[in-house]
């Protein structure tokens, strides 16, 4: 596949998560948690054996999220940065089972980027307790993250394997 096509279709995957967290997944609630598929996608893309830089699609995905975000402008971005981090240190530690690592890195990704989104709220003067937005937002995003990551992973691992050259498939 030619080389810019993997651009392309990063572009492509990242833009399709963002409008799906806008459209979809933002109005799907379980309390007052939703599913970040944009942040599924990008664990998925990250911890994919010779995956692509992910850290130029990770500043898009952010961007673009705290364009559509009810949180401050800068909050997004950072999350999603600390987690493609996560993803990439674990992909390394983990790269023999993806399945656990995209399920770890879910987990520990969710709960990092809502930490930092609830303080920077808390700091603003946010009318919400931490133990109240703890159970009420994080903990069903979490649920939610954790039922979705397994299916994200699987559509993100059959586009990288449709990317490569037949002779690389296995």
């Amino acid at each position: 596949m030619k080389p810019y096509s993997t651009s392309i279709i990063l572009f492509l995957s990242v833009l399709l998560a963002v409008m799906l967290q806008i459209a979809v997944f933002s109005r799907l609630m379980l309390l007052r948690g939703t599913a970040d598929i944009v942040l599924l996608v990008l664990v998925a893309w990250n911890i994919q054996e010779d995956g692509p830089n992910m850290w130029p699609w990770t500043i898009l995905a952010g961007s673009l999220t705290a364009f559509a975000s009810a949180l401050p402008f800068y909050a997004p971005l950072p999350g999603y940065l600390l987690v493609t981090g996560i993803a990439r240190l674990t992909q390394r530690r983990i790269w023999q089972s993806p399945l656990l690592a995209m399920l770890l890195v879910t987990l520990v990704g969710t709960l990092v980027y809502h930490l930092l989104s609830i303080s920077i709220l808390f700091l603003q003067g946010g009318s919400m307790q931490f133990e109240q937005a703890w159970s009420i937002v994080t903990l069903p995003s979490l649920l939610l993250n954790l039922l979705l990551a397994i299916p994200v992973y699987a559509i993100v691992h059959n586009i990288q394997d449709q990317m490569r050259p037949i002779h690389q498939q296995t």
